[in-house]
């Protein structure tokens, strides 16, 4: 062996030797001293845990109608490595999807592994897209909150947003209820990052996703056929009086369930961003009521025994000074009225004299008693407390204003539910919108249960109620608004609307109200109607909101099959007297139990088999779509026969 082959073997043993000794230093570092942390970083990159989003509950109306449900819809995607065109595909896409060519091939072209294109596309959009088989552009299904009734009780429901959280209304307020609990998937993705084996297996080696428990399902008091009712007259009486809004409140005084909650404007659930003022008027919005709470602080001075419903007041030709202040009414000018009387001809001067003989300490417990000046607790966001200020800061001048509705502030839903306190004999019940929340294991969780406390005496509620009654009779503020066969309570309001510019009290912007209960001596049905700003020639409460409370009670008494107190034989339009406070009749005939029809269940019929049952039934019908009826509006059931029901049909 010579001397250049010995050296060569050396070196040869030299470099060997050394790379085999950083081989094991590399080894000992990878496996020894960052071994962990490596280990961590590598299982990163191909193991992932993917959250699984729990199914929204759904929200049903009182009958187990559907109002709000998830419903997967396609979203289109891109998966720029796997396009072959960019060019090409970007021009198919963006013309299937409606969308600019730029944008699209800017996503194609991207260099990361997932792009959205566009979400939650309509099913038209979607079979498009579809039918390019572009590769590279798939369709996803995305879980999207749906409303069958659109608009209907839109303020109400609130909406949920992409991320499937609530936003707005019930969605909002019970939102941790609705969302469930999302689940978990462990699985593992190539070097592109796409899923090719799930971990989590069940014992035949299968991949067994698991199952996120669903959220609970909430049912409300609402009844979508008396919220269809009520947002129709609230509409109709909002355009015809060319107002600036309207609220309506239906209730059950006997257990204080909300039957319907209307706003006008509202908006569709379904499409939030279109929507003028997106809230729910009847909690958020606090006023300056006006005549209505007149009610209000004469029962309390009836309760306390200051006066009597004969007693005698003297309204001084309808004209009294305090301080600078002058007191006037509207409609008369006797010298002594009865307090019946007073409630009957809705008497400022009247609801004045009887708040002195009371006292503001004594008309403030009151007030506080019947639920004004703090929130009701109900189950919506953004509730206002409204306002009863300290009675040590009223004076002589603020007892009288707060004696007739002025100097304090109360939202529609405080008012209607201090009403349905003297309709249901002095006890007060909280008000609700939900009847009972029920887990996805179908446990409920919670069941509205009326809890009443008495806030008056029975005498005094009764008293109230036959005053009342009397508001509803000749020479009554309230004497146009009938339901013939059936015995009303009601009181009118008109109150001017306080000028933020001027701080004076407008000649010029209302709310014109009215609240009332039927049958008056034994309420099944309670309703307060507020008109803001009408400017339809008519402001008095009595003529604007009173004939909105007329046509949702005919209605609603009709559905809920009341019998009238007497029987109805021959109604006829009642004309007023020429010196009646009120201008415009307000009537609603009913008639037999023929304007009641039962709606069909249409669901799984084709549009032949749909229209033949329609009119073997005597309903009328609207269609949309083709195939299988899937849905339907109104749901099965008792309505009215100049109710439409529309159906809704699909190919698939």
């Amino acid at each position: 062996m010579t001397k250049w082959v010995r050296l060569r073997l050396v070196a040869a043993a030299v470099v060997l030797t050394g790379l085999f000794g950083a081989l094991l230093a590399k080894t000992w570092s990878v496996q020894i001293r960052d071994g962990e942390k490596l280990a961590a970083l590598g299982h990163d990159q191909w193991l992932h845990e993917v959250e699984i989003a729990a199914p929204r509950g759904m929200i049903l109306d009182a009958n187990g109608v559907e109002l709000a449900v998830t419903v997967n819809v396609d979203s289109a995607v891109a998966y720029p490595r796997e396009v072959v065109d960019v060019a090409d595909a970007a021009g198919k896409t963006a013309a299937a999807l409606g969308m600019d060519v730029r944008e699209v091939e800017e996503k194609l072209a991207s260099s990361r592994q997932f792009e959205w294109l566009k979400r939650r596309l309509s099913p038209d959009a979607a079979a498009r897209v579809r039918a390019l088989g572009v590769p590279g552009v798939r369709l996803l299904p995305e879980p999207r909150r749906f409303y069958p009734g659109g608009p209907l009780a839109g303020p109400v429901l609130g909406f949920a947003g992409r991320d499937g959280k609530g936003l707005d209304g019930i969605e909002l307020a019970l939102d941790a209820h609705l969302l469930g609990e999302s689940a978990r998937l462990h699985v593992i993705r190539d070097r592109r990052g796409d899923m090719v084996m799930a971990t989590d297996l069940d014992p035949r080696g299968v991949a067994a996703p698991p199952r996120a428990p669903a959220g609970a399902t909430v049912v409300l008091t609402i009844d979508r056929f008396v919220q269809f009712i009520a947002e129709r007259a609230l509409a109709d009486g909002v355009r015809d009086n060319k107002a600036k809004a309207g609220i309506a409140v239906v209730m059950d005084p006997r257990t204080g369930e909300i039957l319907a909650m209307a706003s006008s404007p509202g908006y569709d659930p379904n499409d939030p961003a279109t929507a003028k003022e997106a809230r729910n008027r009847p909690v958020v919005d606090a006023y300056e009521p006006g005549s209505i709470m007149k009610v209000f602080s004469i029962v309390t001075a009836l309760e306390a025994g200051a006066v009597k419903p004969d007693d005698p007041i003297d309204v001084e030709g309808g004209k009294i000074q305090i301080g600078k202040r002058i007191i006037r009414d509207t409609h008369h000018g006797a010298s002594i009225i009865s307090v019946t009387e007073v409630v009957k001809t809705s008497s400022n001067v009247g609801a004045t004299k009887i708040a002195r003989k009371l006292g503001r300490d004594k008309l403030a417990e009151g007030l506080l008693a019947l639920g004004f000046g703090k929130r009701t607790g109900i189950q919506l966001p953004g509730e206002a407390a409204g306002r009863v200020r300290p009675p040590e800061t009223w004076g002589e001048a603020g007892l009288a204003t707060v004696s007739y509705g002025y100097g304090m502030q109360a939202t529609p839903v405080q008012i209607a539910s201090g009403f349905a306190a003297i309709a249901n004999g002095g006890q007060y019940l909280p008000p609700s919108v939900v009847k009972k929340i029920v887990d996805a294991d179908g446990k409920v969780v919670f069941e509205h249960t009326p809890r009443a406390r008495r806030v008056l005496g029975e005498r005094a509620s009764r008293q109230m109620v036959d005053m009342l009654k009397q508001v509803m009779t000749k020479g009554g503020t309230g004497e146009k608004i009938a339901l013939p066969g059936f015995v009303l309570a009601g009181k009118t309001g008109t109150a001017r609307k306080l000028d933020p510019a001027t701080k004076q009290y407008s000649t010029e912007h209302y709310m014109s109200s009215f609240m009332g209960f039927a049958p008056a001596d034994d309420p099944r049905l309670l309703i307060l109607v507020m008109i803001d700003e009408p400017h339809g020639g008519l402001y008095y409460g009595g003529s604007v909101a009173g004939p909105v409370f007329a046509a949702i009670a005919g209605d609603v008494l009709k559905y809920l099959g009341v019998a009238a107190d007497a029987p109805v034989l021959a109604p006829a339009p009642i004309s007023a007297p020429a010196a009646a406070p009120e201008p415009e009749v307000a009537e609603i005939e009913i008639t037999a139990d023929d304007d009641v029809i039962v709606i069909p269940d249409f669901t799984g019929l084709s549009v032949g088999q749909a229209v033949e049952l329609a009119r073997a039934r005597g309903v009328k019908i609207e269609i949309e779509g083709a195939g299988r009826a899937v849905r339907q509006f109104p749901a099965p059931g008792r309505a009215l026969k100049s109710i439409t029901c529309h159906v809704t049909f699909d190919p698939g």
